[in-house]
């Protein structure tokens, strides 16, 4: 029968086995906005609970696609160079140079009205 395991043990079972590996990182990569989290094998309660051969194997999946993949930002650069609109025309220019400042121009003022009055003293 298989070994069922908690998330700090499947933690612990994956650094003992080379991977070095937190409960803060399978906590992130299991959360449903990144979902990318060893596979589960069930649940007890609202824990979902993992058997070692998964890990191990979801382990060197990530791992695999890790050395595959270049380092840095490729092409990040790059794309932005080559691309036809420059962040120049997006941006509001405040100073009298014809320097952007990068902030939008103050909302124009109300203009007051002045009220005279008039009394005369008799």
């Amino acid at each position: 029968m298989l070994r069922r395991l908690t998330r700090r043990e499947a933690a612990n079972f994956l650094t003992q086995h080379g991977y070095p590996t937190s409960v803060h990182l399978l906590n992130r990569l299991c959360g449903p906005a990144v979902n990318q989290g060893p596979p589960p094998d069930g649940r007890w309660g609202n824990r979902e609970l993992y058997t070692e051969p998964n890990l191990l194997e979801w382990a060197q999946q990530r791992s695999e696609s890790q050395r595959d993949r270049p380092r840095g930002n490729p092409g990040g650069n790059e794309a932005k160079a080559n691309s036809s609109i420059t962040n120049t025309e997006c941006v509001p220019v405040d100073d009298a140079q014809g320097h952007s400042t990068g902030r939008k121009p103050p909302p124009p003022r109300a203009k007051r009205r002045v009220i005279s009055e008039t009394t005369d003293v008799k």
